[in-house]
């Protein structure tokens, strides 16, 4: 309160000011008249040896160490004096892990009308359902939560858990919900604007689907204004052990894509045998046409590894997002010979292999569809001269360490874990079972593309190419 009348009094002056606060101008001229306490001298010594702590320890350190740090040089304070002091300082140490975060919104998005208009009461059971996400910190990590509550009973009717934030752990708890309760004449469910990144069907699928098989209205923004409305991490440990009889970890485990219960850092390599990469093949040299995806043709690739160094193929294109895969069997006598060193790449995704079976695949196209490919920094691609005579594709590089430089193929190979899932024998599938996956995924709609799927936006750019070149002809 003082320093607010310090900050405004030579604009708004000191007894307009107090007039709308409880505080008396009297009150104000005596405190600041008032000599500084004991206290607050020692406050203000103290302050100097935290900060000069601070930053003797590059500014890593928390209240706990400082104040150990403080005791060692025979300065007595209080823990919770130098975690007050460091608050008004405004400085905190450095904590281990990421920091966690539940809804992203998505401005662009559409946003369904707001049925409720704030008015979060309900007159009978399934008559109006709020949504939200939430964490729960564990020794393994942040575990997320998305939970659905009857407001009329404040029951949790729906949840699911996930060590990751996607589309599919809101629509798995309201899914839990719609089946649980089915009765839903009536019905609006209500939630905030959070937007994450979906597997098999995004939050507008749900709208068209899920939603309208139930009859329910769908609402946006949140609850976040009513505290009735909250909920506490012991009612979600409650509605995760009681009902889970105590199998959260299973089940957790069982949602992961990757299966993995932790998350097992793997060290990188600092030096890569990546002698066939030139600057002329570098990304920075690669044309302007490919980053604004208006013209098609122009590709990324990668492979999926799995169990025992088996390998999967994948090409996408940046405009369409259709998806290729690419077959890569094991070599005759893979597991049956012993290794040589600079030998024949027997486990199938060596870089003649590799060459080969981009070469046959992309063949298959027209030559208008094929422009350029940009893969990462793999051996597998050691003969990229070679393809590129072969197929007339100029092939690319990412810069070391830039996954993201091709994100259009590493979402791809997201989804497709779904199908291919890590840990597993890759070699087992054949090209038909290659071909029927690829196919689920180019007839998947998507919202960047308008809703079409990839193979009919593909198949638009080929009409328009080909009556392109009628009309030429004519």
């Amino acid at each position: 309160m003082m320093a607010y009348i310090d900050e405004n009094k030579e604009r708004l002056g000191v007894e307009p000011i107090c007039r709308h606060l409880p505080i008396a101008p009297s009150t104000y001229y005596e405190a600041r008249s008032r000599p500084t306490s004991v206290r607050g001298l020692r406050d203000e010594e103290l302050k100097i040896e935290i900060v000069r702590v601070f930053k003797a320890n590059l500014h890593v350190y928390g209240a706990r160490k400082i104040w150990l740090q403080l005791h060692r040089e025979g300065i007595r304070v209080a823990r919770c004096t130098v975690a007050r002091l460091m608050r008004e300082l405004h400085i905190r140490g450095t904590t281990r892990g990421k920091a966690p975060f539940t809804t992203t919104p998505e401005e662009m998005a559409h946003r369904p009308e707001d049925l409720v208009e704030r008015d979060f009461s309900a007159d009978r059971p399934n008559q109006l359902w709020v949504a939200d996400l939430t964490y729960v910190r564990t020794h393994s990590g942040f575990v997320y939560v998305a939970f659905v509550i009857d407001v009329f009973s404040r029951f949790i009717v729906g949840w699911q858990s996930s060590r990751s934030l996607r589309t599919d752990l809101a629509l798995d708890a309201l899914e839990m919900a719609i089946w649980s309760r089915k009765d839903l004449d009536g019905l609006v469910h209500h939630s905030d604007r959070g937007s994450q990144g979906g597997i098999k069907w995004s939050s507008q699928h749900l709208v068209m689907e899920v939603v309208r098989d139930g009859g329910a209205g769908a609402s946006a923004d949140g609850p976040r204004d009513d505290e009735s409305m909250r909920i506490s991490h012991e009612a979600i440990y409650q509605a995760l052990y009681v009902q889970g009889r105590g199998a959260l970890k299973r089940e957790l485990v069982a949602c992961l894509r990757t299966g993995r219960a932790l998350r097992v850092p793997r060290a990188r390599a600092r030096q890569r045998r990546d002698g066939f990469i030139t600057p002329e093949v570098m990304i920075s040299a690669r044309p302007a046409e490919v980053e604004d995806r208006a013209v098609p043709g122009h590709w990324e690739g990668d492979l999926i590894i799995g169990l025992d160094r088996s390998a999967i193929g994948t090409l996408v294109e940046r405009t369409t997002r259709f998806t290729m895969l690419l077959h890569l069997p094991r070599s005759e006598g893979y597991g049956t010979q012993p290794r040589v060193k600079n030998g024949p790449a027997l486990a199938g995704y060596g870089a003649e292999a590799v060459r080969d079976a981009i070469t046959s695949t992309i063949t298959t196209l027209p030559e208008q569809l094929r422009r350029s490919l940009t893969w990462d920094r793999g051996k597998e691609m050691a003969k990229h001269a070679d393809l590129s005579i072969a197929t007339g594709l100029e092939v690319y590089f990412c810069d070391p360490r830039s996954p993201w430089q091709r994100g259009t193929n590493e979402n791809t190979n997201g989804l497709l874990r779904q199908y291919f899932p890590k840990g597993t024998d890759l070699s087992r599938h054949g090209p038909g079972a290659l071909d029927a996956v690829a196919a689920a995924l180019n007839g998947r709609p998507r919202k960047t593309l308008g809703w079409k799927t990839p193979a009919e936006a593909l198949n638009e750019h080929l009409l328009l190419a080909t009556q392109g070149s009628v009309a030429t002809t004519d």
